[in-house]
């Protein structure tokens, strides 16, 4: 092939082959702004909700794990009322409702068949964690318990004077104790 034909080739292809631009931006007059009547008030925006204070800033439901007897690490989940005045209890040693007592820092509550195991539960700065301790026979369990839900419609109409306490299984004693 001769140079030129080469040459015209290739230009037909890069002139084929290019980019087209985009079409030119163009610009419209912007109408002029409306006065607003003035006799319309303005509304203020909604107010944030408060803060709970007290022991309703441990409401909602909390899961962690514990120690509990010869049970290592079990799973432990705790609904606390809206006013935290009373604890949901559900771990495979039972299923308890109780009355909390509320200090000022932390709150505490009994379980066990004859309401000889304390509970605390202590909010951590970032109120979305807690320290949960446990003390039977001097024995002193600690976990971490992280909140998973503020608040529980549920929990606000718990019944504190209910109590069912469930042993665990054969089964699960011989698997703990294996």
């Amino acid at each position: 092939m001769k140079p030129k034909t080469v040459l015209l080739i290739a230009f037909a292809l890069l002139v084929v082959t290019a980019h087209r631009l985009p079409a030119p931006i163009e610009e419209s007059p912007t109408p002029a702004p409306t006065v607003a009547p003035a006799a319309e008030p303005r509304k203020s925006p909604p107010k944030p909700k408060s803060k709970r204070t007290g022991a309703a800033r441990f409401a909602g439901t909390w899961i962690g794990r514990i120690t509990i007897d010869k049970f290592p690490d079990t799973d432990v989940r705790l609904i606390i009322s809206t006013d935290g005045t009373s604890v949901a209890q559900t771990s495979q040693a039972g299923v308890w409702s109780r009355p909390l007592a509320y200090d000022g820092k932390l709150l505490s509550w009994r379980t066990g068949p004859t309401n000889k195991v304390s509970w605390t539960l202590q909010l951590n700065p970032d109120e979305h964690s807690a320290q949960v301790t446990r003390t039977w026979s001097g024995i002193q369990t600690r976990g971490i318990f992280k909140r998973v839900r503020s608040t529980d419609a549920s929990a606000s109409t718990m019944s504190t004077a209910r109590c069912t306490h469930r042993r665990p299984s054969r089964e699960r004693l011989h698997e703990a104790n294996a």
